[in-house]
């Protein structure tokens, strides 16, 4: 996936995925905007990410199937809006394991507070997954 794909992409999963309408997505997504019909990317319906505490620090577990790369990750404090966008470059790819912790590159979560995560995946050049949770972090979390 390009750096324009990838643009596109976030600008369409972040209106979507901060829209509080509380409709379920589409079935699927197809983000072909300003590119040629061969970059397009389909997007299944996002899954749900599973958030725990470990170790005093937070464990975003997707269920991926193998062949999984990690492409962004998205964290927003709900009080804050801004967020904290961590891309994985396909040079150095992170593949996703089932249910195993994704790298946070040492975000810092603050306790007690509320917080949304959103994770993409690639499949293969056309097809991406999207992974999501909403979560409060107890005492001593990091």
């Amino acid at each position: 996936m390009d750096w324009i794909a990838l643009k596109i992409l976030l600008v369409y999963t972040k209106k979507s995925f901060m829209e509080e309408s509380g409709n379920e997505p589409e079935n699927a997504s197809v983000i072909c905007a300003l590119l040629p019909l061969s970059a397009c990317v389909t997007l299944a319906p996002r899954q749900a990410a599973t958030v725990t505490m470990m170790n005093n620090g937070v464990c975003i577990r997707v269920p991926a199937q193998s062949g999984e790369r990690l492409d962004w990750l998205e964290i927003m404090r709900s009080d804050q809006p801004s967020s904290a966008i961590l891309h994985y470059d396909v040079t150095h790819p992170v593949w996703v394991f089932p249910m195993q912790c994704l790298p946070t590159s040492d975000f810092r979560f603050v306790a007690g507070k509320s917080y949304a995560v959103l994770v993409t995946t690639v499949v293969n050049e056309k097809e991406a997954r999207q992974y999501e949770a909403r979560f409060e972090t107890g005492k001593g979390a990091r």
